[in-house]
């Protein structure tokens, strides 16, 4: 069952389309924004190659979700965002 890498790769390419339209404000706007509209809150985190910026994964209890890209400087932007997520669960390598 090949899911997890499946969905990753979904993931990526919609960032790669919503790059181009991607919202920015300082990180705190956003987050504050993601609770208080969604009830999304932080799921995953992960630093981008060259540790230029962090990837978020913000999620919430009624499925939606929103992938933010945040710097240093306290700059943030929308890579991404939608409905319907799910946890899978964990695969062990090769399964």
């Amino acid at each position: 069952m090949k899911i997890i890498p499946t969905v990753f790769a979904s993931l990526a390419l919609i960032c790669l389309s919503h790059a181009a339209y991607a919202k920015c404000a300082t990180r705190a706007e956003f987050v504050e924004k993601l609770k208080n509209d969604f009830n999304e809150y932080v799921s995953l985190v992960g630093v981008r190659d060259g540790g230029q910026s962090i990837i978020e994964f913000f999620v919430s209890d009624t499925g939606t979700w929103t992938v933010l890209e945040s710097y240093a400087d306290g700059r943030a932007c929308s890579r991404a965002y939608g409905k319907s997520w799910v946890r899978v669960p964990k695969q062990e390598p090769g399964a």
